[in-house]
């Protein structure tokens, strides 16, 4: 079975349409976590080595274009049919589903790694295990359906599991999947993406938890198709007898009243509303990220993202100078030691 194009494939990080579009702001800095070449170990004893992650993802659209042009998902159904439908003991099963686990190993193309994520981690312990290998061993897009487990899968046990066979130091494939699900649209799984930036120390990323601290739901009504959310009266209503009704019997009669209203107030149209959360997880998070990292704290600034910004390009971004300055203080005295003759051994007359 063909899984990858003939034709080199760019090295991406996995887009979804799961997870939120867009990478991260431009103030995000790239990670030193990995360089070109090197190779990382994650917890399990896993070697990966990184290769070129420089080149830009694609739109979502283009993965999910490969995806259906390579048939990605009927291919998936199909092993999961044939080698992992049944769970069974006996040699020939057991033969069967190792069968499946080496073919699934055969989808190395970024545009699979959604599908094989949502089709086959119902498929058993052992296919879940086998997806986080395999994800492990294929560098920067590997890695980025590593994090989408460890931070949007909804199996809390799956999540661990994805979260100790991350490589460390983190690469900026994986800097970049966190900086993408802090924008997603469910806030539990933007809580788990800023304790996930939290647990990598990833100061890269502190625009993006400025940013994730407060959100807004978008748009709650077309008001051209459905028409007004919503009517609401604040009224005062005076009773008043509108006209009698004649009503006569034996030897009698009399009068039925028949009553009227006045209604006398106001009448909201509701058309549309405004939701604000304010996703405190995120904000001690990044409170704890920053008090840490410049011994300074930032717990006035609360949730306000004028002041977060503020603090940011007035009191950040000049540290961040301050540090690349010592820093190359530092290397070119390093330099000048190593380059200094020695001393001359002291010679007794």
């Amino acid at each position: 079975m063909h899984r990858t194009p003939s034709r080199r494939l760019p090295l991406v990080c996995l887009v979804t349409g799961v997870v939120a579009a867009g990478l991260a702001p431009s103030a995000l800095a790239q990670s030193g976590g990995g360089r070109l070449g090197e190779v990382l170990h994650n917890r399990q004893g896993n070697s990966i080595q990184i290769v070129d992650d420089t080149v830009a993802a694609p739109e979502p659209a283009e993965l999910e274009y490969r995806a259906e042009s390579q048939r990605y998902e009927a291919e998936l159904r199909t092993l999961k049919r044939t080698h992992f439908a049944t769970r069974g003991t006996s040699a020939r099963e057991l033969a069967r589903r190792d069968e499946g686990l080496r073919a699934l190993r055969t989808f190395t193309d970024p545009a699979a790694f959604h599908p094989m994520i949502t089709i086959l981690s119902d498929a058993g312990a052992d296919v879940r295990q086998a997806l986080l290998d395999h994800f492990a061993g294929q560098g920067p897009m590997g890695q980025t359906a590593l994090m989408w487990i460890a931070i949007a899968h909804e199996d809390a046990t799956y999540r661990e599991q994805a979260t100790k066979a991350l490589p460390t130091p983190p690469s900026p494939a994986v800097l970049r999947a966190v900086a993408a699900l802090l924008e997603h649209h469910d806030d539990q799984v933007v809580n788990r993406a800023a304790a996930m930036a939290g647990v990598l120390n990833a100061v890269e990323l502190i625009p993006n938890l400025i940013a994730a601290q407060v959100a807004g739901n978008p748009p709650a009504n077309d008001r051209g198709a459905r028409g007004d959310l919503a009517w609401i009266a604040f009224e005062r209503r005076q009773a008043y007898v509108q006209q009698l009704i004649p009503v006569q019997g034996d030897n009698s009669g009399a009068f039925q009243p028949v009553i009227g209203y006045v209604h006398d107030g106001v009448l909201m149209r509701v058309q549309d509303y405004v939701v604000i959360v304010y996703r405190t997880e995120v904000h001690h998070i990044l409170v704890g990220m920053t008090d840490r990292l410049l011994g300074e704290p930032t717990e006035h600034l609360a949730y306000d993202p004028d002041a977060w910004n503020a603090w940011y390009r007035d009191t950040y971004l000049p540290h961040l100078e301050d540090q690349r300055r010592l820093a190359e203080i530092a290397r070119a005295a390093n330099i000048a030691n190593e380059d200094a003759p020695p001393f001359p051994d002291l010679i007794d007359d």
